[in-house]
């Protein structure tokens, strides 16, 4: 299956290419039996991580002679779970085609993490600027008072994200954010 896999996202890559997008967004999969972004006990081992690089210092390469880079979408139920992870991932693939799409609101884990987003994301962007890849996406949260604590997605102004602080994080993406001092070539 990972084959299978890597073919289809170089298939994307060959397609982005010829669209003129210098960038395939795609996720990095989960164990979850049923759903690409579904939490497993798996996805968060070490093995399930050493799986990770490896395919993607397959996928860089195919990438980068496209023309194109992939730009991962983390998300806490993820192997790609909180910023000190994706630095660690990242850095061991070591590859410029091998970036990060900028969502804070998928690594808001936490209750906690929800109602101080602004420093969050700041703390993220410290850890993750090097991988960023000029592209983001912009949503909203909300905490619901359920018995079961739900942080949930919601259109941009409706909920709680600091947006001054991401909108500052997005101005300094750009095409040449990954410093070479980060590969480990």
């Amino acid at each position: 299956r990972l084959d299978a896999d890597l073919e289809r996202l170089a298939r994307a890559g060959d397609a982005a290419a010829a669209l003129g997008s210098p960038f395939v967004l795609t996720g990095c999969g989960s164990l979850h039996p049923t759903h690409g972004y579904g939490p497993h006990p798996g996805n968060h081992d070490a093995a399930t991580r050493a799986r990770l690089v490896a395919a993607l210092r397959r996928a860089g390469p195919r990438a980068a002679d496209a023309g194109v880079a992939i730009a991962l979408e983390a998300h806490v139920t993820t192997t790609l779970a909180d910023p000190a992870t994706i630095a660690g991932i990242l850095g061991a693939v070591g590859h410029p085609a091998v970036r990060l799409n900028l969502d804070p609101v998928n690594l808001l884990g936490t209750i906690d993490d929800a109602f101080a987003n602004g420093e969050r994301m700041r703390e993220a962007a410290r850890v993750l600027g090097p991988w960023y890849a000029p592209t983001a996406h912009l949503k909203d949260v909300v905490v619901r008072p359920e018995l079961v604590v739900h942080i949930d997605e919601v259109p941009p102004g409706e909920g709680i994200l600091d947006l001054d602080a991401y909108v500052a994080i997005v101005r300094s993406l750009g095409p040449d954010v990954r410093s070479e001092e980060h590969t480990s070539e």
